[in-house]
This record gives structure tokens, C-alpha cells and sequence, in this order.
């Protein structure tokens, strides 16, 4: 009887031992990995943070930008004003982001313009400002557009701002050019962000990051 006392003493010793052993085992290793996720987290936020900021009052927006980027706002404030027979296209405060400087030298904007070969890794944001009317409602977007077939829509939401995000392609150009743009009203005006890419499902994740720093201002 003394015996099997002593063997369940002993017993539950070694297991108190084992069980405490495992715990401190767990704590120690899993331990790391947390810190590890919370200054990754950290990092990525302060990237963001220390972008430089653009601000325009002009039309009442905001959004950052990498610090190496080149930023383009001769025409940001610029009146909107309206073109074609019916004066039916009305645009305003043109402003481009790019990873390039002067980016307008690689992209032809007339036939008797030779642009230079674009890099490989060049990419520009264009946001353009308009006006909703009779014309142009912001409902029909990515709906029906002449000259491009429409991959993707869907409604979403950048800093509590009610967008839409569109993915489309030609079809009247020689070779497909992809273009995924976001579109945000703020009364009668509405924001357009777009930018090329390199094909249906690529997505280029610093303009998307720009995007998502966009916020209307008063």
C-alpha cells in the first residue's frame, strides 16, 4: 500500500513537471511570433505615414504619396470646362502621380509625337475631376463604355467614401491596354483615379495604396 502511494506521489510529480515544462515551452517560442506580426504591422503603417501628403483646397481632397514619386499639379486646379458639340465632357484639376519623372515623355498623345519606350516598372496614376449631369452619371459607369469591354465592377468603400471600381480593356486599340480606375462623388463632383496595367487581374500595389489614402477634405 506504501508502495503504490509512494508511486502515485511520484506520478503526479512528474506529471505537475511535464505539464509545466510544455507550458513554459509554448509561451517561450509562440511568443516571438506575435512580436515579429506586430512590428511588421507597425512598419507597414508608418511606411504609409511617412509619405509625403498633397493637399488640394481647390476641390477639397487630400491623399499621400512615396516620398520618391514625382507629383504633377501645373493643371490640379484648373477649372472644369466642357468640350464636344453638346459640350458634353466637362473635366477639371488634372493631377498625375508617377514613379518617373516628366512621365508625359513616355506616353504618345498625338501621331506626330514620338514618345520614349516606357521602363518596365513605370506606372501613373492619373485623377481627373468632372461634373455629373444629363451626360455623365456616375450610375452608368462601367456599365456601358464605347471602345472598352468591361471586366469588373463593384461598389466599395476608401475612407468611409462611398466608390466604385472598374477594370476594363479596349477594343479599339491595336493592342489591349487594361485600365482599372476608381470613381468617388462628392455632390455634383466626381473624382476619377485611374492608372494602365499590365493585364486583367494584376493589380500595381503602391497606386492602390495611394488610393486608398484619398479623402475629401472641406
Amino acid at each position: 500500500m506504501k508502495m503504490d502511494k509512494k508511486n502515485n506521489l511520484f506520478l503526479s510529480i512528474t506529471l505537475i513537471i511535464l505539464v509545466t515544462f510544455l507550458l513554459i515551452k509554448v509561451i517561450y517560442f509562440s511568443e516571438p511570433e506575435k512580436e515579429d506580426h506586430q512590428i511588421k504591422t507597425t512598419s507597414k503603417k508608418e511606411a504609409i505615414n511617412n509619405w509625403k501628403t498633397y493637399n488640394n483646397t481647390t476641390y477639397g481632397y487630400e491623399l499621400k504619396y512615396p516620398e520618391n514619386w514625382f507629383l504633377n499639379t501645373e493643371k490640379a486646379d484648373r477649372e472644369i470646362y466642357c468640350t464636344g458639340p453638346d459640350n458634353e465632357s466637362c473635366y477639371g484639376g488634372f493631377l498625375s502621380i508617377s514613379n518617373y519623372k516628366n512621365p508625359d515623355q513616355y506616353e504618345q498623345h498625338s501621331l506626330d509625337q514620338d514618345a520614349l519606350e516606357k521602363p518596365t516598372d513605370f506606372i501613373k496614376l492619373d485623377l481627373s475631376i468632372r461634373i455629373e449631369d444629363d451626360f455623365f452619371l456616375i450610375d452608368n459607369l462601367c456599365k456601358r463604355n464605347p471602345g472598352q469591354n468591361i471586366l469588373n465592377r463593384e461598389k466599395i468603400i476608401i475612407n468611409g467614401i462611398d466608390a466604385i471600381n472598374c477594370s476594363s480593356v479596349t477594343v479599339d486599340h491595336p493592342a489591349d491596354i487594361y485600365i482599372d480606375s476608381t470613381t468617388i462623388k462628392n455632390n455634383d463632383k466626381i473624382f476619377q483615379l485611374g492608372y494602365e496595367k499590365n493585364g486583367p487581374k494584376d493589380k500595381n500595389e503602391s497606386i492602390e495604396k495611394i488610393i486608398s489614402t484619398f479623402t475629401l477634405i472641406k
